[in-house]
């Protein structure tokens, strides 16, 4: 797993072990970043079951002005904060580890608001369904602003949002990726 473009481009990122854990492959991630384009830059950036950090990390290294990396794992927060120090980029990083609901609750309660989300959840939980249907019903995700969903081909993911459409759509063997846009804002 490395760096593909930008600032830390080549930088070889550490990984998690464990049966659970599948980083975003760097072909899944090179897709990815070339559907996104110049979304990427001076964007504020959220990466929510962040594992290795490996997507936030590669949008700061393209010139994303900041972002937050949530992981309820001790072994990937630590991780992440390797990633960032070995990619020179923790200056525009912050870390919390925390539970994604709790994350999301928090974010809203505090206003927070983000140009770009991605999630990677563990697949076959119903994560990425419950974090799209937060996004849209709150002004965590900014107008016009990117929710990136990795998932298992086999999970379901409603599409039908108030404020939320369905942008693009990637398949690799047993990985989705669906990209949504915001399209206006929602009152809390």
């Amino acid at each position: 797993m490395r760096i593909i473009a930008g600032t830390a481009k080549g930088r070889r990122l550490k990984t998690l072990h464990g049966a659970d854990k599948r980083p975003t492959t760097d072909r899944v991630k090179e897709s990815i970043f070339a559907v996104l384009g110049e979304h990427i830059l001076e964007a504020d950036v959220m990466d929510l079951f962040a594992g290795t950090g490996n997507l936030g990390i590669e949008a700061l290294s393209r010139g994303a002005r900041a972002a937050l990396f949530l992981d309820s794992d001790a072994q990937a927060v630590r991780t992440i904060k390797e990633n960032l120090r070995l990619t020179q980029l923790e200056d525009r990083a912050e870390m919390w580890r925390c539970d994604a609901v709790a994350a999301l609750q928090r974010l809203r309660t505090e206003r927070r608001s983000f140009d770009l989300v991605f999630a990677d959840p563990p697949y076959g939980r119903g994560y990425g369904e419950r974090t799209l249907r937060c996004l849209d019903r709150s002004t965590i995700l900014r107008e016009e602003g990117v929710f990136v969903l990795e998932h298992s081909t086999n999970e379901e993911v409603a599409v039908s949002c108030a404020h939320m459409k369905m942008v693009s759509e990637k398949r690799f063997g047993q990985t989705a990726v669906h990209f949504f846009q915001r399209t206006s804002q929602s009152k809390e």
